[in-house]
């Protein structure tokens, strides 16, 4: 099934929303402390005057930051090929995904800085590199080991904090519903990863019930629906119900229809 995506907004709410998620992404680039299998529908809401927060602001400063300094490392004369080859390459590899000169079927995903990242870093240690302290201003020699020591360290304790959150699917989506929780599709894929035994059906209907409050028009929800419910004693009717509803969204949606003629 598709999902809403900034091409289903107006020209500048979608390309701010996709500017605001460039914000982020370099802001997970540098700290990723909320991570997510997945930020479909709802999980990044269309930016608006009602929507706006604080960190929407810092993303779209992040995001201007990075394209005025992107204007400013390509205009300004310099032998330092590397300030203008970074920045453009970032832009070259970024653009595609970006959501800016045309919409794709993904408002965001972490995948789509994985190589634009390396315009970021390469960008980062040209301009470090060309950095002249003021006279009379020295680094400790101990900073120019310390300090990278202590990065790697940070986001290696990172990395390791985020394994068990890859343990199976139900730890994943879990994981996903926690940082997402307005991600429809999170949430139906966290109910199909419970366990078949009353306890998962009870909570796996609540979660295909919170991706319907989220997205009334998502058929696989009323259709894993139907199939959660038929396996509780009364609620067959319910069921069928269900069932209807996802073929009213998708006539040809075959699992649907496939699950109707068995309850």
């Amino acid at each position: 099934t598709s999902f809403p995506r900034t091409s289903n907004a107006g020209f500048l709410a979608g390309r701010m929303t996709a500017f605001e998620v460039l914000g982020k992404l370099v802001w997970l680039l540098v700290w990723p402390a909320r991570l997510s299998a997945d930020y479909s529908y709802r999980a990044i809401p269309l930016l608006g005057w009602q929507t706006i927060a604080w960190e929407s602001v810092l993303a779209l400063l992040t995001a201007a930051i990075l394209l005025a300094g992107t204007w400013f490392a390509v205009s300004r004369k310099t032998t330092a090929k590397a300030l203008y080859f970074f920045p453009l390459f970032f832009w070259i590899a970024y653009l595609p995904v970006s959501n800016l000169p045309v919409t794709i079927g993904s408002i965001m995903a972490e995948r789509f800085l994985y190589l634009p990242s390396i315009g970021i870093l390469g960008w980062a240690v040209a301009a470090a590199a060309g950095w002249k302290l003021p006279d009379g201003w020295r680094f400790p020699r101990a900073a120019w080991w310390v300090a990278p020591a202590a990065v790697c360290m940070a986001l290696g304790a990172r990395t390791y904090s985020r394994n068990p959150d890859w343990t199976d699917e139900r730890s994943l989506w879990t994981s996903a519903v926690m940082i997402s929780p307005e991600s429809a599709r999170a949430h139906v894929n966290l109910g199909t990863a419970l366990p078949s035994d009353p306890g998962g059906l009870r909570t796996a209907i609540a979660e295909y019930r919170t991706a319907l409050r989220i997205r009334p028009d998502y058929a696989e929800a009323h259709n894993n629906l139907c199939n959660a419910l038929q396996h509780l004693p009364d609620r067959l009717p319910d069921a069928i119900a269900e069932c209807q509803a996802a073929l009213r969204i998708l006539p040809d949606y075959a699992e649907a229809q496939i699950g109707r003629a068995h309850v």
